[in-house]
Formats: structure tokens, sequence, C-alpha cells
């Protein structure tokens, strides 16, 4: 049986560090909050400029963990690893909370994807949005089983024209 190091020594980086960038970008600002921004500034007026603050320091805080942490550990696996390495079996469980979490993203992400179709193609049926949804999930699914290079190419447009 191969060494687990020898083996993550294959990998090979097949996008640059500006896909990577773009990459993470387009995973933190996802269609949700071009969805909610209308509503939910209507409950929180111009506060919402310090609540944006806010979660930018956050944002900026983690991202920093996550640097100093694949720094000191850079093996293949993300954030996974670096909670093994903290609580050892315990990880598991963590390791399924961050998935449940991340499977309530999608979903959210893909309802906003189908209120926005919807919107925008004077659409208001549930069905319409719920099937624009499930489709954007299978489409994203499908890009995400190709790898990372093929997710690049389709979702750095995607990101570029979002923060245009």
């Amino acid at each position: 049986m191969a060494n687990v190091s020898s083996v993550e020594q294959n990998f090979k980086a097949k996008i640059g560090a500006s896909g990577a960038i773009l990459l993470a970008v387009g995973s933190v600002t996802g269609s949700g909050i071009y969805v909610m921004l209308g509503p939910v500034s209507r409950y929180t007026g111009p506060s919402i400029v310090l609540a944006f603050a806010i979660d930018l320091v956050i944002a900026f805080l983690i991202a920093c963990a996550y640097s100093e942490c694949a720094s000191v550990y850079p093996s293949t696996g993300g954030g996974f690893i670096f909670i093994k390495k903290a609580f050892g079996d315990k990880a598991l469980y963590i390791g399924w909370i961050i998935w449940l979490s991340n499977m309530a993203y999608a979903a959210i992400n893909a309802i906003s994807v189908g209120f926005f179709m919807a919107d925008l193609l004077g659409m208001d049926s549930e069905f319409f949005i719920i099937t624009i949804g499930i489709l954007a999930i299978v489409l994203f699914t499908f890009f995400n089983i190709r790898g990372s290079e093929t997710l690049s190419k389709i979702q750095n447009p995607l990101v570029i024209s979002l923060l245009a």
C-alpha cells in the first residue's frame, strides 16, 4: 500500500492562483447574496453597510486562518485535514456537519437562481422556480464531477459577470 504522502505528491495543480482565487470568490459570492439583498435591506436600512463590513472582517479572518493552516499542513483534503489535525477522530462528525451545511448552502443558492430566472423571465410559478433550481444543482454537480479545471472554466466568467 502506498504511503499517503507519496500519493499526495502525485497531484498536479491544474488551475493557477487566479483560477483558485476566482473559485473561492465564486463559492462565497453565490446568487443568494443578490437575491436576498433587497428583502434584507428593507428591514435593516442603511445599517446593511455595517453588516457587510462586519462580514468582510470575519471573512478575512477566516481566510487568514485557512491560509495559515494550509501552510502548516500542505496536503490535499482542505478543511477536513485541518479539523482532523485539531480534533482527531471527531473530525468525521464535524466533516458531516460541514457537508450538511454545504448542502443547505447549495439548496439556497439553487432556489435563488430559480427566483432570479423567474423574475428575469416574468414567470411566477413555483414549479418553474423549483425546476430551475434542480437544473442548476444537476448542472453544477456535473461540472464538479468533471474536476476543478472544468469548474474553473465555467465558474470564472460567471463570477466576473456577477461581480461586475
